[in-house]
């Protein structure tokens, strides 16, 4: 549940309701930012054109997607358009991880970043990696990573350590049309940070906050 990230976005004066996207087949124009938080079924063609619409017209998108997640098919190749990569499998960092659990990702490091400015210590419970991707017209970076020894999890096999994203921004104009209204997106490969159990911990709610707030361009 995200009760506790509504409640912090209405004391903040923020008017928050819930869209249902194959119901209403678009996000509605006066959506400021966009929070789809741990989906469990895969995007239909219908649910990716709305995303696509939404963002081609300027729209503010935040993608909270867990590892089991299918991020594949139509939606892979609109955020790939966008600049970013959903990679598969789990994080695990024998560096940095909270408590004794390393699949429990801890972050200390940020890229420089509005939405990232002060935080300390965030940590993420099961993550998967993700990439910045070359897309016309978008400029993408990581907005934080694991640490050089953390490996990819899947198929109980496990990758070669090296740093991996966790969060990657975006922002620019779908597939570079000057007709098209500049965009911003934040996909971090958790949904778990920012849920009731985690979020008042640590720096986990100034993060979510504040991704959502360079999201509406404060």
């Amino acid at each position: 549940g995200l009760g506790r990230l509504r409640r912090a976005l209405e004391k903040l004066g923020h008017s928050v309701r819930k869209v249902t996207l194959p119901a209403e087949r678009a996000v509605p124009e006066e959506c400021a930012a966009f929070v789809q938080a741990n989906p469990r079924t895969r995007h239909g063609p219908p649910e990716v054109e709305a995303l696509a619409t939404y963002l081609s017209r300027g729209g503010n998108l935040l993608l909270l997607v867990e590892p089991d997640f299918p991020a594949d098919g139509a939606l892979a190749a609109l955020l790939a358009r966008a600049g970013v990569r959903i990679g598969e499998g789990v994080l695990a960092d024998p560096k940095s991880h909270y408590y004794t659990d390393e699949q429990m990702v801890a972050i200390t490091r940020y890229a420089n970043h509005p939405a990232t400015l002060g935080l300390a210590l965030s940590f993420f419970p099961g993550a998967r990696p993700l990439e910045a991707v070359v897309a016309p017209g978008v400029q993408s970076t990581a907005l934080f990573s694991s640490s050089a020894e953390s490996r990819v999890i899947r198929n109980r096999s496990a990758s070669a350590p090296g740093v991996r994203a966790l969060a990657v921004v975006a922002e620019g104009r779908l597939d570079g049309r000057p007709e098209a209204r500049p965009f911003r997106l934040a996909v971090v490969g958790d949904a778990d940070f920012a849920s009731n159990s985690f979020f008042p911990y640590l720096s986990n709610a100034d993060l979510v906050l504040g991704m959502l707030a360079w999201l509406r361009g404060e």
